[in-house]
């Protein structure tokens, strides 16, 4: 076969450009689980991230309103119960936490999720959805059905939620192809997840695969889901279930992303959790705190050097730290927001109208944009997938954003959103049947592996296409 010079500078451009595009998908390790022994339960979760900067606050209970969203006016509710929750960006936005009922709800990093789009309900962001949720229900059964109310409109988080309570009951929310995916009771029958699907999670470990590496997602559900089916063979161990929770933790830690370790004591109410700069176990006992409504709202810096019962260390919060705490957190995860904007959204109780009119600025400036990768013809491994904005980015193999999830079938599909409108993109992707994160090459340099780009082409000026929409579906076929 000849190969002219030409085709060997467009195999070196295919393989430089989509071999490089997902180094981000090792920062999205997070893991969470439920352990049940001699008649206690705790909550366990792993977070993974590109920086550990947070706080804990405590939430008394009293009135809360959403940030706007630009869809629709935003809502307001009476907090039943309050919660400690740990917190990257800002107040009622936590990453997780426990609620006064014995209740915990975590996020996790999902790359394929795609929320569904009804109107017709309640639109509150990703992360104020658990606030909301921490706040009004008592147990897993109680977030499940409130959950149906609701329509997720992302600030920037693509996620699925770890929900347990003080019974025994988890659930796992997932969001598949534009569908809430809830498993809980008989169909949760490991209670655990990372970040795949819950699905190609139980699919993965019933096959044995046990590809790729040690902190790869599906393989730290295989191992959690074996430790647990360890404990569930010996319920009678005298091993504490607090450091039981820790050692499985232990078990999934990833060097350089993981960045704080949390066991929930959801019987006792207690919190306790290390972090990569503080391994000393800190404790948080929520009938130590104040949770009327009149009670002031606490924090302690999350990347504390304290011991034991850390609650003496806790100290007023105020709209200073909270805006300190957002500019910081937003601009370290690199979300595109300029102070002004933060310090807008941030007072966005006092000044909801301006607040909101920004939103439906946003949202006007920005979009959807849904791929369909149609036609493969295995559903092994992962898809890698990335977008660019401009002919550079994409010669020099710098996409602005992009994703590695699990294939499912001959059909797989991949949300990107909040793009900026009115601009050329275009996309990339290959599948990673062998699970090494590397477009296969064969003796002659050329791809081994499905691979493929917009409008079939391999140079930016023919693959790229203009995004003017609110909602745009964009179609690749593989080569």
């Amino acid at each position: 076969m000849k190969i002219s010079s030409n085709s060997h500078i467009t195999t070196a451009l295919i393989i430089l450009v989509l071999s490089v595009l997902f180094s981000a998908g090792y920062a999205k390790a997070c893991s969470a689980f439920t352990i049940e022994q001699n008649n206690r339960v705790v909550a366990a979760k792993s977070y993974d991230w590109n920086t550990g900067l947070g706080l804990i606050l405590s939430n008394p209970r009293g009135q809360r309103q959403s940030i706007p969203t630009g869809v629709d006016a935003p809502i307001s509710w009476d907090a039943r119960f309050g919660s400690i929750t740990f917190n990257q960006y800002g107040r009622h936005l936590p990453n997780g936490g426990i609620n006064e009922a014995g209740l915990v709800i975590e996020v996790l990093w999902l790359e394929d999720t795609y929320y569904p789009e009804d109107e017709s309900k309640i639109p509150i962001n990703e992360l104020q959805w658990v606030q909301y949720h921490l706040d009004v229900c008592q147990t897993v059964d109680d977030v499940i059905k409130s959950s149906r109310n609701f329509n997720i409109i992302p600030i920037f988080g693509k996620l699925h939620y770890y929900i347990a309570d003080k019974n025994g009951n988890t659930a796992i929310i997932d969001f598949v192809n534009g569908e809430a995916v809830i498993h809980s009771g008989d169909n949760l029958n490991i209670k655990a997840i990372t970040n795949d699907t819950y699905s190609n999670s139980i699919k993965y470990m019933e096959n044995n695969e046990k590809k790729g590496g040690k902190s790869a997602s599906l393989n730290r559900f295989v191992r959690i889901a074996e430790s647990l089916q360890n404990i569930n063979q010996t319920k009678n161990s005298n091993e504490c279930i607090i450091d039981t929770g820790f050692n499985i933790l232990e078990s999934v830690w990833v060097n350089n992303w993981t960045k704080w370790n949390i066991v929930y004591d959801l019987n006792n109410k207690k919190i306790y959790y290390k972090t990569n700069k503080s391994l000393a176990i800190k404790e948080i006992k929520l009938q130590n705190f104040n949770f009327n409504p009149n009670a002031v709202p606490l924090h302690v810096n999350l990347n504390n050097f304290y011991t034991g019962n850390i609650y003496d260390y806790f100290i007023p919060f105020s709209n200073d730290i909270n805006y300190e705490l957002k500019v910081n957190s937003l601009g370290l995860t690199g979300v595109p927001l300029e102070k002004d904007e933060i310090k807008l959204i941030t007072s966005y109780i006092n000044k909801t109208d301006s607040v909101n009119n920004y939103m439906i600025e946003r949202i006007n400036n920005h979009g959807t944009l849904v791929v369909k990768i149609e036609g493969l013809k295995s559903s092994e491994g992962y898809i890698n997938l990335g977008l660019f904005d401009s002919e550079d980015g994409f010669d020099n193999h710098r996409p602005i954003n992009g994703g590695r999830f699990k294939a499912v079938d001959d059909t797989n599909v991949y949300v990107f959103y909040n793009v900026p409108k009115n601009k050329h993109y275009a996309i990339g992707f290959f599948q990673d049947i062998n699970y090494n994160r590397t477009l296969d090459t064969n003796f002659l340099g050329l791809p081994r592996e499905p691979y493929g780009f917009s409008n079939n082409s391999r140079r930016f000026e023919s693959a790229k296409f203009y995004f003017d929409k609110q909602v745009k579906k964009i179609i690749i076929n593989p080569r």
